[in-house]
Order: C-alpha cells, then structure tokens, then sequence
C-alpha cells in the first residue's frame, strides 16, 4: 500500500506538493522485485503514471496537485504495481476550503 503525505484540507487553487511512498517500510527494489509504476487519481479522474526500472530509480513520487473547487471531499487515490505482488490501491479523503 502507498502512504500519501499531504495536508487534509487544502485551499482551492492553490497547489500542495503531494508525496507518495510506496509501502510503510521501503519495497524492495531489484530486478527480481521492484514497483512498475504509480499512477495517481482524484476520483475517477487521471492525473498521471509514473514508470520505474528496477535497481536505478525509487518508487517515491512528490507531485504538485491544486484542487479547484470549495467545499467539496475529493478522494485522492493512487495505484501501484509490483511485478510479483500485482496491484495495490490507496484512497486518502482530501477536504477544500
């Protein structure tokens, strides 16, 4: 499972860097067993992938995210693939002010 580090509530328009940290202690990451890739939702809405190698890059992603509405909970959701393990999914419940 990933662990997510951004504030729960957010400002609308304004962006917060989110990080993204693939597993509570760190996944190994060889060629035998490493992440593939993360990809990165709000909702049902694409935001981006990011692609890994083995042994050269670390699952650890920090990306800008501005949210554009007020009020509302959005669902921050981000997948991640291991190539022994197949598909693991977070969700994380974001609020705007």
């Amino acid at each position: 499972m990933s662990l997510v580090t951004v504030p729960l509530v957010l400002k609308a328009g304004e962006f917060y860097d989110v990080k993204i940290t693939v597993g509570e202690i760190e996944h190994p990451n060889e060629n035998e067993h490493f992440i593939q890739w993360i990809e990165f939702y709000i909702g049902d809405v694409y935001l981006a992938r990011f692609d890994f190698a083995p042994v050269m890059t670390k699952p650890d992603v920090t990306i800008p995210l501005k949210l554009g509405h007020h009020g509302l909970d959005s669902t921050l959701r981000v997948l991640s693939h291991c190539n022994l393990h197949g598909l693991w999914e977070g969700k994380f419940q974001l609020k705007t002010e």
